[in-house]
């Protein structure tokens, strides 16, 4: 519950709706604005799953940042922990443009709903546009569930930045 004026954040949160299993729930979201135009509200980005003992995904890029000037450039991707156990490993495979990377193995720790910036390697660009895919897979060495799969991959689409005399 956030109220007040001119607060421009997002946050991330996870409800369990464990104890409504095999009951019909409905969700209901309230938003209320002021009366002039800097009013208003927003809601995105809802995603309704089971929660599962071991659970990563990819919830984005870090780096490369878009448009980018460097040719070779780093790729760092969110890993995030949607799993109820701590994370403490899992394989993040990638690919530029359809072209399989080298796997990276992840360890660490991450308790449930954390993340870490995770360097997966590094790419040559092509110049037009290059599209990068990640995702996870063996979640602390186990097979994923089936209902857990909505939230492994991320892509991106690095488009060059302006060079040269203008």
């Amino acid at each position: 519950n956030t109220t007040g004026q001119n607060i421009d954040q997002w946050f991330r949160d996870t409800i369990s709706l464990g104890a409504y299993t095999g009951d019909t729930v409905k969700l209901r979201f309230r938003g209320v604005t002021g009366s002039n135009f800097y009013s208003d509200m927003a809601i995105d980005d809802i995603l309704l799953y089971d929660l599962l003992q071991d659970d990563a995904g990819v919830a984005g890029f870090y780096k490369p940042s878009i448009p980018t000037c460097n040719i070779t450039d780093s790729v760092f991707v969110t890993l995030y922990n949607y799993g109820t156990d701590t994370l403490i490993s899992a394989s993040i495979d990638w690919e530029v443009n359809g072209m399989s990377q080298t796997t990276y193995n992840w360890t660490g720790a991450l308790d449930n709903n954390e993340f870490e910036q995770v360097y997966i390697g590094s790419y040559a660009g092509l110049g037009a546009s290059d599209t990068i895919k990640a995702w996870t897979s063996l979640p602390n060495g186990a097979i994923e569930m089936v209902s857990g799969a909505g939230n492994d991959t991320s892509s991106l689409i690095v488009y060059p930045g302006l060079s040269g005399n203008y």
